[in-house]
């Protein structure tokens, strides 16, 4: 084969909640199983993924720590190349901006991104550097709260493989109460109020950092949602905030 060449492993058997490096976990071993006897082989092998399009509908997941990872792994392994799957920017057209696939994974694809360049970068550093850059005076509020959803995420029970899974099947330790919501309005509620409160910024900014604020609020919605459905409490909840006029970092 070329040297710009390599088979891609579909990775459609890894699990999305534990690190492809961590040997003490069992979830992804057939997964690593299969790449070493291709590294046998042949060198030139790389992942086909799917942990952008896991759910049927686009959904936030806190996938920093996975991705980072997994570029490590990649490196560790002497992987030659790294694609995943995931719809067409803006897909679906007629959605708002908080139910496209591309927003949904925005963090996770920046951290990619970064990770595939260096890989001796951290997720810790990665998700404080998109904060500062985003949320700007807010930024330790918002990072403690990407923090309590990547934790809860890891934390979940149920193995989570392939791509097009229906997202109310995966709460198992992930989100078994509502504890978690009430501790994230709260996060979202201190960074609109230190945003609101700070003199060192115009207008201008405090809009644009409150809208990215209000735009994370919204993702999160979608999960209470698929929970408060899931346990048939479907009933009004949600505050009507003005819209938006730009969502772009």
């Amino acid at each position: 084969m070329a040297p710009f060449q390599f088979i891609p492993y579909a990775l459609d058997d890894g699990c999305y909640r534990h690190p492809l490096s961590n040997d003490v976990n069992t979830d992804n071993n057939t997964v690593k199983a299969h790449i070493n006897g291709w590294l046998a082989k042949t060198g030139q092998i790389g992942i086909r993924g799917y942990e952008f399009i896991m759910f049927k509908s686009p959904m936030h997941v806190p996938l920093v720590s996975w991705v980072t990872d997994q570029m490590k792994w990649i490196k560790k392994k002497g992987l030659k190349g790294y694609l995943s799957e995931l719809p067409y920017y803006g897909n679906p057209l007629d959605a708002e901006p908080e139910n496209t696939w591309w927003n949904c994974s925005r963090m996770s694809l920046y951290a990619a991104a970064k990770a595939l360049w260096d890989t001796s970068v951290t997720a810790s550093d990665l998700v404080l550097d998109w904060c500062d850059k985003v949320y700007g005076p807010a930024k330790y509020e918002m990072n403690n709260y990407y923090w309590d959803m990547d934790s809860a995420w890891q934390a979940g029970t149920k193995r989570i493989v392939g791509f097009n899974k229906t997202p109310r099947l995966y709460f198992d330790g992930f989100i078994t109460n509502s504890t978690l919501f009430h501790k994230s309005y709260k996060r979202f509620a201190d960074a609109l109020h230190r945003i609101a409160t700070d003199v060192n910024l115009d207008s201008v900014q405090k809009n644009r950092i409150e809208g990215q604020i209000l735009f994370e609020r919204e993702m999160l919605d979608n999960w209470m949602d698929t929970f408060q459905t899931a346990h048939g409490r479907e009933h009004p909840y949600r505050k009507h905030i003005q819209r938006r006029a730009n969502t772009g970092v």
